[in-house]
């Protein structure tokens, strides 16, 4: 019914910014952990390190891609923060 209705876009609407702020939250938490682990790398690796340093950006890559949060998923952002720690 209308009112069904009205009373459940209510509900979702009061709890929306409280999620939407614990998404940005660990979102941000992501970026800071991935721009830990970008300082970490050499930028001018040496002969021997470049292919290593090489397989950690291609698997950063896969780990934070472009849209990374839609691919994700909100619940399993905590489990990226662990793996770029």
């Amino acid at each position: 019914t209308a009112a069904e209705f009205a009373a459940a876009r209510q509900q979702l609407a009061a709890g929306l910014a409280q999620a939407t702020a614990d998404i940005v939250r660990r979102v941000e938490k992501v970026l800071a952990a991935l721009h830990e682990v970008e300082l970490a790398l050499p930028q001018k690796p040496t002969e021997s390190q470049a292919a290593a340093v090489a397989d950690i950006r291609a698997q950063l890559a896969r780990l934070v891609p472009r849209g990374f949060v839609a691919v994700t998923g909100a619940a399993h952002l905590a489990d990226l923060t662990r793996y770029l720690a």
